[in-house]
C-alpha cells in the first residue's frame, strides 16, 4: 500500500507539473515525494504524546523503511512535538539515508536545532493566520539552516497572498501544506513564490549594478595597472584600462605584498588587513565588509562609504596611505 501511495503521488504531481505555465521557473523544478512520518504513542483522548520507549522507536525506524523502500524522496516528521520526541523520529528517518524534514512548534528556538535530531529542513507550525509574517522572520536572523513554515493557517487570513509573500521574505525557503491542501490554495502558493523568485531576482540585479557602478567610482580614483578582483567566479564586466587578476578568496594569502594597485571584492569575510598588504601605496581597494566588529588597518584611508539598505553591511573605497 506504502509503495501504491507513492507512486500515485508521483504521478499525480507529474501530471499536476506537466499543466503548470512552462515560462515559470517552477515548471522546472523537479517533483518531490514526502512520505510521512507520524510520532506513534498517541493518547487519542489528551492529544498528547506517550513516552517514547524502545518499542516505538523501533517502530518509528520499520515505518521510516518502509518510506524508504517505496521511493519517497523526503521524509516528513509529523508534529509539533517536544525537540525529544522530534529527536526520536529525526534519527529514524535519518537511519534509512533519507533527506529528512521536521515540523517543529512555532516558538520552537532554532538556534538550537540540535535538540530536534538535526533534520535538513524545520517547518514552523504557525499558530493562527496573524502569526504568518513573523514567525519565520524569528529563525531566519537566529538560525542558518533550511526552514520554512507550515501554512494552512495563512488561507484564513484577510489576504493569503501576501501573508505567503511576507512569510517568504523573512527567509523561508519551504512553504508546506498538509490537511487544507487543495488545487486553489496550491496555485495561490505557487504564485507567491514565483512572485517572491521575480522580486528577489529584480533586487539582485539592482544590487549587482550599484555594486558595479561602486566598483567604477572606485576605479576612477586608483592608478592604472595591475588590479585584483576576488572572487569566485569571473565577473562578467571587469572595468577597462587594468591588467587584471581573478583570485578567489580561499587564496587570498597568496596576495603578494605591494602589488596592486586596485583591488576590489565584494566577499564580506574578507580580511580587510590583508588586502591592504597587498596594494600598492597610493592604491585604491573597493571592499564590501560587515560593520559589526571591522576595523580596516590604519593604512587604508576611507575615500567614500556608502552603507546599504541591511544596516549590516557597508561600501567602502579607500586608499592606501603612501609611506
Amino acid at each position: 500500500l506504502t509503495l501504491s501511495a507513492v507512486v500515485l503521488a508521483r504521478e499525480a504531481a507529474e501530471q499536476g507539473r506537466d499543466r503548470r505555465d512552462h515560462e515559470t521557473f517552477s515548471a522546472t523544478v523537479p517533483v518531490l515525494v514526502a512520505g510521512s512520518l507520524p510520532l506513534l504513542g498517541d493518547d487519542p483522548g489528551s492529544g498528547r504524546l506517550g513516552s517514547v520507549d524502545a518499542g516505538i522507536a523501533r517502530d518509528l525506524h520499520d515505518h521510516a523503511g518502509l518510506l524508504a523502500d517505496a521511493g519517497s524522496d523526503i521524509v516528513l516528521v509529523e508534529g509539533p512535538r517536544s525537540p525529544g520526541e522530534t529527536a526520536v523520529a529525526v534519527s529514524a528517518a535519518r537511519s534509512v539515508g533519507i533527506e529528512t524534514w521536521a515540523v517543529v512548534g512555532h516558538d520552537a528556538l532554532l538556534s538550537q536545532g540540535d535538540e530536534f535530531g538535526g533534520p535538513e529542513v524545520f517547518l514552523r507550525a504557525l499558530r493562527d493566520a496573524s502569526a504568518g509574517p513573523d514567525g519565520p522572520a524569528d529563525a531566519a536572523g537566529a538560525f542558518d539552516r533550511r526552514h520554512g513554515a507550515m501554512i494552512d493557517l495563512l488561507f484564513h487570513a484577510s489576504d493569503p497572498a501576501s501573508a505567503l509573500r511576507s512569510v517568504l521574505a523573512s527567509g523561508a525557503t519551504v512553504l508546506a501544506i498538509a490537511d487544507g491542501a487543495t488545487p486553489e490554495r496550491l496555485a495561490i502558493a505557487r504564485a507567491a513564490i514565483e512572485a517572491h523568485r521575480l522580486e528577489r531576482s529584480a533586487a539582485e540585479e539592482s544590487s549587482a549594478a550599484e555594486w558595479l557602478d561602486w566598483v567604477g567610482q572606485g576605479a576612477a580614483r586608483a592608478p592604472a595597472g595591475a588590479a585584483l578582483w576576488l572572487s569566485a567566479t569571473s565577473p562578467r564586466d571587469l572595468p577597462a584600462g587594468w591588467d587584471w587578476t581573478v583570485l578567489a578568496p580561499e587564496r587570498m594569502r597568496q596576495i603578494p605584498g605591494d602589488r596592486y594597485r586596485l583591488i576590489v571584492s565584494e566577499m564580506t569575510g574578507v580580511d580587510a588587513a590583508h588586502i591592504g598588504h597587498g596594494l600598492e601605496p597610493g592604491g585604491v581597494v573597493v571592499l564590501a565588509a560587515v560593520l559589526d566588529g571591522l576595523q580596516l588597518p590604519e593604512s587604508l584611508r576611507t575615500l567614500e562609504r556608502h552603507n546599504t539598505d541591511d544596516g549590516a553591511t557597508a561600501w567602502f573605497i579607500c586608499r592606501r596611505e603612501e609611506r
